[in-house]
């Protein structure tokens, strides 16, 4: 994740949807930079998944933004939008350099954030994510169908997926 971050241009803009604590938010921010913008979309609604898998076994704060600005408060080009993606992002207007969707990993919300956001990425940006495994059949459908629409190959490191736009 970090050298793809560092991939993004100066002044260059990442969209994260589903930021939990911060943790891939950090090194998007850390690794390209502090003069590109990153923006984290969550709806930081404290489910019991994250009760059970995060907060009790990890022994993790409550989580919540409040966690979220606790973990990012160093990184000044860090910007939280609480709500659900994309409705939370309506009207968003602004060019990406990097997408990285690790929020519902199911259709259709896992396909209405690639098409909303990917409408956004500019040509050579970069589409990433996590969770490329068996058991998330939806997320596998979608990469290998994007792949072949843009003629470019994806990459998968245990389940992290990244693939770039073609410039033309």
């Amino acid at each position: 994740m970090y050298d793809l971050a560092q991939k993004v241009p100066y002044g260059g803009r990442i969209v994260e949807t589903g930021s939990l604590y911060g943790k891939s938010a950090n090194v998007w921010a850390r690794g390209a930079g502090p003069d590109v913008e990153v923006y984290c979309f969550d709806p930081w609604h404290r489910a019991q998944w994250i009760i059970d898998i995060v907060e009790g076994p990890l022994g993790a704060p409550e989580f919540g933004l409040d966690a979220f600005k606790q973990y990012t408060q160093d990184l000044p080009n860090v910007t939280p939008v609480q709500g659900y993606s994309p409705q939370s992002a309506e009207g968003w207007d602004k060019p990406i350099d990097l997408f990285f969707e690790d929020a519902v990993h199911e259709d259709p919300i896992f396909g209405q954030n690639c098409d909303f956001w990917l409408e956004h990425l500019k040509p050579g940006g970069i589409f990433c994510g996590h969770d490329f495994r068996l058991d998330y059949h939806d997320i596998c459908k979608r990469i290998v169908r994007q792949s072949a629409e843009w003629g470019v190959p994806f990459h998968v490191a245990d389940s992290f997926f990244w693939m770039q736009k073609p410039r033309r």
